[in-house]
């Protein structure tokens, strides 16, 4: 029991660090479009960026992380 949470430990630690590296990847990608159109990133919670922009530009700011990541409408 104790090498299989090890094993499941150390594969988990491998998946959990490859989606941070996505993410901060998407956010690094993201931040000079969010900026360019009035926008700002407010959070980054697990595999999600919270980001707050003009209501006119927030179908620009969501179709620029469309290609980037998924997102919710």
């Amino acid at each position: 029991a104790l090498r299989s949470a090890a094993e499941r430990m150390a594969v988990n630690s491998i998946i959990q660090g490859s989606g941070a590296d996505v993410t901060k990847y998407a956010m690094i990608q993201l931040n000079p479009i969010i900026k360019q159109y009035g926008g700002l990133m407010l959070a980054q919670v697990h595999d999600e960026i919270a980001v707050e922009s003009p209501q006119e530009a927030a179908p620009t700011v969501r179709g620029a992380s469309a290609g980037r990541r998924p997102t919710r409408p």
